[in-house]
């Protein structure tokens, strides 16, 4: 009888910890009204000069995510990374697939992409609208990233993300220095526990932002976004 509760509990702890991880790994890559009213932010990471925030969302139980954190670049050549999806493999966590699938505009998009999680739980994919727009005055710059679920079809043996939402607002602080803020929200869809997911958020966007700083500093080339003025 022992043996088989401790059996039972280990399953529990390894089924949680898949959970913890595939949480981690989604909160990575969502750019994610969810951002309306964000209140009681608490600080969840401090690295390299990197912050990253918890805040409660009214009338959600799931809490949003903020962080902020400086770049060496300019605001034209940032918007090229983040206008560049063929290439978020190489810096957003653990994606494993993002493909454009409709572009009419130059500052407006919609794209697929798929995220790997461990076994055995099942990927995560989504289809988001992402808007670029840009003060002309104080150059400050906005994306907008919003998820349309219904826009192509679910693939078999992959969780469709049914609902997220995320900002960036870029502020030039220099000729060759920028300033970001960052905020999202996710439901992953499927049987995540909420306090799992808020447990968990910081970590993911905390690494995509290591990758792109590191792709920056190191001059990996970029088309800068020619509509975006520096």
């Amino acid at each position: 009888m022992i043996f088989g509760k401790s059996l039972r509990n280990f399953i529990v702890l390894k089924n949680q910890q898949t959970r913890i991880l595939l949480l981690i790994f989604l909160t990575g890559f969502f750019n994610a009204g969810f951002l309306h009213a964000q209140t009681d932010c608490d600080l969840r990471k401090k690295e390299n000069n990197i912050y990253v925030y918890a805040c409660k969302v009214e009338d959600s139980k799931l809490k949003s995510v903020r962080a902020h954190f400086d770049l060496p670049t300019s605001a034209s050549r940032l918007a090229g990374y983040i206008l560049d999806i063929n290439l978020y493999t190489q810096w957003q966590y653990n994606m494993i697939k993002a493909r454009i699938l409709r572009q009419d505009k130059e500052n407006e998009l919609i794209y697929h992409a798929e995220v790997k999680a461990p076994w055995p739980v099942s990927n995560r994919d989504l289809v988001v609208r992402l808007q670029v727009t840009q003060d002309p005055q104080t150059k400050i710059m906005y994306f907008s990233i919003i998820s349309i679920p219904e826009f192509i079809p679910a693939t078999d043996g992959v969780v469709r993300i049914p609902r997220s939402e995320g900002k960036w607002v870029i502020t030039p602080t220099g000729e060759n220095s920028v300033h970001v803020e960052y905020s999202f929200m996710v439901d992953p869809g499927g049987s995540v526990p909420v306090w799992m997911l808020n447990m968990a958020a910081a970590e993911g966007p905390y690494r995509s932002f290591i990758n792109l700083t590191e792709r920056i500093k190191a001059g990996i080339p970029v088309k800068k976004a020619s509509f975006i003025k520096d």
